[in-house]
C-alpha cells in the first residue's frame, strides 16, 4: 500500500471488530490486523505501508478464508455438528482449517502432495487434523483429486478453497473496509497483493476500489465478473442464474454445421476495402492535435490508438488466420496493412502499451505477440486476468487487469488505461473457457475521486454482447471517440449474447454518448454467417433509424489501415460499398 498525504473527504466506514483485551474463543481475533510504515525501505517521497496479515493467530492471511469458508458452511447447512472437513492444501490454508476446526469440533482431513512441507503437516497434525500424502510425482493435481475423492467417498465438506466464493465476500466485508478504516482522511494511491486463490485480490481489491468510485459516482453499483468453479461469468445473468454467453453443446455443433457463405472469399472484396497506413499524415496528427484522439483501424479489432504523448495498440492481430495453426481456420479476405516483420512501423510511433481483450484467436495472435515483442522490445502490455501465464510461458511480461482497475501511463498518473466491463467469454481450448476474463479499455483522466464525470478521450469495447453497462459507462465518462464492433453476429439465435449486431452497435454508442465512433471487428476474417457487405448494410440501415429517432449516428466504417479524428466528415463504406436492399 502506497499513500500520498491528500485529503480523500469524510466518510463513515464500517470495518471489523476492534482489538479487545479478551475473546471468547481463538477465531475472533483473526482480522483487525496492523497497517505499518515501512520507514527505512520505501524509496524517496513515498509513504509505503505494509497490513500485517501475519498477526492473525496462525501467522497467515489463510486464517480469514477458513473462517469464512467455515462459518458460510455453517450458515448454508453444507456442515453439521461433528462433521468432517477435507481440502487439498500446500500448508497455510490447511494449517488455517485445522485450526478452526479444532475450536469449532470439527474433524479436519487434508490431502497434500509429498513434495510439500514436512513441518507443515506437523503444525496441522498438532492441532487434530489428519493428513493423507499423495504421491509427489502426482503433484498438485494428485492431491486435489485425493481430497474430491474423499468427499464423495464418505459425504465430507470440501472446502474448495480456489472456487468458494466466501473467501472473497469475507475480504470484502473486512479486509478492505480494515485497509480504508487505516488510510480515512489520506489519498491510497497503489494497493498491492499476492495472488494464491485470487480471494484477497478480488474481495479487498472490490471493496476498496468501490469505496474510492463511491466518492464521486453516487454509490453506482460497479459491475465485476462472478467466479463459478474456478470459471468467470459475466454479471448480468439469465433468470435461471446462468451465464448468458453459455452455450449447450448441441448449439456450438448446429453452429459448427453453418459454415461461413463464399461471398466472404477474397476474390469477392472491394478494393477500397483497404488502404495503406498514412504514417506521415499520422505523425503530423500527432504534433498538431495533442489534445485530441486518433483512432487507426488496422483490420478486424486491431486499433492503435494516439493521444497525446501516448500511442496504445489494442488486440493486435495480424497474421492469415484467426487459428492456433497456420494452415487451416478462417483466413484473412482482407491483407494486412503492414508488412509480416513490421519494419514498415516507424519507431517514432511505435506503440507504448499493447492492451489485450481476451483470448479468442481474432484478439490475440501469437506470431503477431511474438513479432510485437521483437519489434518493440520496451512495449507494456496489459491482458484480462488469467491471461498472465500465456504470456510468461513466452518470456514476456505483463500486468493483468480486472474490471476497472487502472494502469498509470504517464508518471502523475493524470492520465490512465482503465479495464472495462463487457459481456463476452474467453477461450483458447475447449478446456479452458473462461479460465481468463475479458474486458474492454479507456484512457482515462484524474484520479476516480478528483471528478465526478471523468473524461475518456478514447474508449476501445474490443468484443461484447450488448449489456446494461454501456449506459453506466455514459454516465461515468465523457466519451471522445469509441471504437465498437460490429460484425460476426449471424446467426442470432448463437451470437446474440457475446457479438453485438449493427443496430446494437449503433445503441451502443448512444449509450457511451460518445462524440465519434469507428466500427470495428468486421471485414478481415469470415467468422460467421454475415459478409461484409451485409455487415454494412445494416450499419447503415441501423444509422438510418437512428436519425429518425433523433438519435446518435455516429458510428462510421473506415477502410483497413484509415485513422478516425473526432471531427472526420470523409467517405463512409457503410455508404460506399453496401447493398441497396437488406439481405432477407
Amino acid at each position: 500500500m502506497i499513500g500520498r498525504s491528500s485529503m480523500l473527504g469524510r466518510r463513515c466506514l464500517s470495518t471489523s471488530t476492534a482489538r479487545r483485551a479478551l475473546y471468547n474463543n481463538i477465531c475472533e481475533t483473526v482480522g483487525s490486523t496492523p497497517t505499518v510504515k515501512v520507514n527505512r525501505l520505501a524509496p524517496a517521497k513515498v509513504n509505503l505501508y505494509v497490513k500485517l496479515e501475519y498477526f492473525n493467530p496462525l501467522a497467515s492471511v489463510k486464517d480469514r478464508l477458513a473462517v469464512a469458508i467455515i462459518e458460510d458452511a455453517e450458515k448454508k447447512g453444507e456442515l453439521k455438528p461433528g462433521g468432517t472437513v477435507v481440502e487439498a492444501t500446500s500448508g497455510n490454508t490447511g494449517i488455517a482449517l485445522a485450526m478452526v476446526c479444532a475450536q469449532r469440533g470439527y474433524n479436519f482431513v487434508c490431502t497434500m502432495a509429498a513434495s510439500f512441507s514436512v513441518e507443515r503437516r506437523k503444525v496441522m497434525r498438532m492441532m487434530g487434523a489428519k493428513v493423507v500424502v499423495t504421491p509427489a510425482p502426482l503433484g498438485g493435481t494428485g492431491m486435489v483429486l485425493k481430497a474430491e475423492e474423499l468427499a464423495e467417498k464418505h459425504g465430507w465438506f470440501l472446502a474448495r478453497q480456489f472456487e468458494n466464493e466466501a473467501g472473497p465476500e469475507y475480504h470484502a466485508k473486512t479486509t478492505g473496509p480494515e485497509i480504508l478504516k487505516d488510510f480515512e482522511g489520506k489519498k491510497l494511491d497503489y494497493w498491492v497483493t499476492g495472488y494464491g486463490t485470487g480471494g484477497t485480490f478480488q474481495g479487498a481489491g472490490g471493496s476498496t476500489w468501490s469505496w474510492r468510485a463511491s466518492q464521486t459516482w453516487a454509490e453506482e453499483e460497479l459491475p465485476r465478473p462472478l467466479k463459478r468453479g474456478g470459471r468467470f461469468m459475466n454479471p448480468w445473468t439469465t433468470p435461471e442464474g446462468q451465464d448468458p454467453c453459455e452455450k449447450r453443446l448441441r448449439d456450438v455443433v448446429r453452429f459448427l454445421s453453418e459454415a461461413p457463405p463464399k461471398s466472404t472469399a477474397s476474390t469477392d472484396v472491394d478494393a477500397r476495402l483497404t488502404q495503406p497506413v498514412d504514417w506521415a499524415e499520422l505523425r503530423r496528427l500527432r504534433q498538431a492535435s495533442a489534445a485530441a484522439p486518433v483512432a487507426v483501424w488496422l483490420g478486424h479489432a486491431s486499433v492503435l490508438g494516439f493521444y497525446g504523448e501516448t500511442t496504445v495498440l489494442f488486440d493486435p492481430v495480424f497474421s492469415e488466420r484467426s487459428s492456433p495453426f497456420s494452415f487451416v481456420g478462417p483466413k484473412r479476405y482482407t491483407p494486412s496493412v503492414l508488412r509480416r516483420d513490421l519494419s514498415d512501423w516507424p519507431e517514432d510511433l511505435a506503440p507504448h502499451v499493447v492492451a489485450i481483450s481476451h483470448a479468442h484467436y481474432d484478439h490475440l495472435d501469437e506470431e503477431t505477440v511474438r513479432r510485437l515483442a521483437i519489434r518493440f522490445p520496451k512495449v507494456q502490455w496489459l491482458a484480462p486476468l488469467g491471461l498472465g501465464e500465456w504470456f510468461q510461458r513466452r518470456k514476456i511480461e505483463v500486468t493483468e487487469m480486472d474490471w476497472w482497475q487502472e494502469f498509470p501511463l504517464d508518471r502523475e498518473k493524470q492520465l490512465t488505461i482503465l479495464a472495462l466491463p463487457a459481456q463476452h467469454w474467453a477461450n483458447r481450448w475447449p478446456w479452458d473457457r473462461n479460465c481468463s476474463l475479458w474486458c474492454g479499455y479507456g484512457l482515462v483522466h484524474g484520479a476516480p475521486h478528483e471528478a465526478a464525470v471523468r473524461d475518456m478521450p478514447l474508449c476501445f469495447l474490443g468484443d461484447t454482447g450488448y449489456c446494461p453497462v454501456f449506459r453506466l459507462l455514459g454516465s461515468l465518462f465523457r466519451i471522445q471517440l469509441a471504437a465498437v464492433p460490429i460484425g460476426a453476429y449471424h446467426p442470432r439465435w448463437f451470437m446474440s449474447p457475446s457479438h453485438c449486431d449493427p443496430y446494437e452497435a449503433v445503441q451502443i454508442v448512444e449509450d457511451l454518448k460518445s462524440q465519434a465512433a469507428l466500427a470495428i471487428h468486421w471485414g478481415t476474417f469470415p467468422l460467421t454467417a454475415e459478409p461484409y457487405t451485409q455487415q454494412l448494410a445494416e450499419l447503415r440501415d441501423a444509422r438510418q433509424r437512428a436519425q429518425a429517432l433523433g438519435q446518435s449516428a455516429q458510428l462510421r466504417a473506415l477502410p483497413v489501415g484509415g485513422h478516425m479524428l473526432l471531427d472526420s466528415n470523409g467517405a463512409d463504406l457503410a455508404d460506399l460499398l453496401a447493398p441497396n436492399e437488406l439481405r432477407a
